[in-house]
This record gives C-alpha cells, sequence and structure tokens, in this order.
C-alpha cells in the first residue's frame, strides 16, 4: 500500500492538494494546444458570438502571449520542472506529470528513484509558484 510521500507532507501538502498539483498538470497538453489555436487565430478569444471573422494571426498571438488565462499555469508548470531539473530531465519530467509517461519509457538520463525524487521537488516547486500567483 502507498503512502502519501513524507517530503509532500513536510512542503505543507497534502495527500488533496497533490491530486489537485497532478490535475492541474494533466491539463498542460490541453492548454498547449488551445495556446497554439489561439496564436493560430483559430479561437474567438473574446468570448463574442455572432459572425465569423478572418483569423488575425499577429493580433491573435499579441492576445494570446499578453492576457491568455493558460499562458500564465503553462509558463509556471515549465519554469517549476526547469528549476528542479536538468533541461534534459525536465523534457522527461513534463511529459511524465503531463501525459502520465513512465519512468521506463522516458529514458531520463538519471535513475529511477533520482527522477521520482526530482518529480516530487517540481510538485513543491509548482505548490509554492501557485500560491505566490
Amino acid at each position: 500500500m502507498r503512502t502519501h510521500p513524507k517530503r509532500l507532507s513536510d512542503a505543507g501538502i497534502s495527500e488533496a492538494r497533490y491530486e489537485e498539483l497532478k490535475a492541474i498538470c494533466r491539463q498542460y497538453r490541453g492548454m498547449r494546444r488551445a495556446m497554439d489555436r489561439a496564436r493560430a487565430g483559430i479561437v474567438d478569444r473574446d468570448g463574442t458570438r455572432g459572425a465569423w471573422h478572418r483569423p488575425d494571426p499577429t493580433g491573435s498571438a499579441a492576445i494570446a502571449l499578453a492576457g491568455h488565462p493558460y499562458a500564465r499555469r503553462m509558463k509556471l508548470i515549465e519554469e517549476s520542472a526547469a528549476k528542479v531539473a536538468e533541461p534534459v530531465v525536465a523534457a522527461a519530467l513534463l511529459r511524465n506529470v503531463s501525459e502520465g509517461w513512465d519512468y521506463d519509457l522516458l529514458r531520463p538520463p538519471c535513475g529511477r528513484r533520482q527522477f521520482y525524487v526530482i518529480r516530487q521537488l517540481f510538485f513543491i516547486e509548482l505548490d509554492r509558484a501557485l500560491w505566490s500567483e
């Protein structure tokens, strides 16, 4: 039977908060897709309903970068991964937490135990970043 990791408990992250952080990370791929669509001008960001308008890629990119609701959250996830791991490991970490890939499929340049310690540190850093938001 698995128990809640002590490192997370010491950082003040309860089991419910840990599940919430994992759920936020699982949304990363969808947020990335929505941001790409907004940059391409495919998505109507202002919420108005009406006639279709020709996409404006330049304006869409500016609006998406400046105020899209997903932009900040994606940045926090990426920055948290970059703070706790080297770039190669951070890429594997992002794939693990966002898409659920197992360590064996990712083959990061570190051991299994080190990878999961880095993963716990990632969630601690992400929790701090979200609370300071």
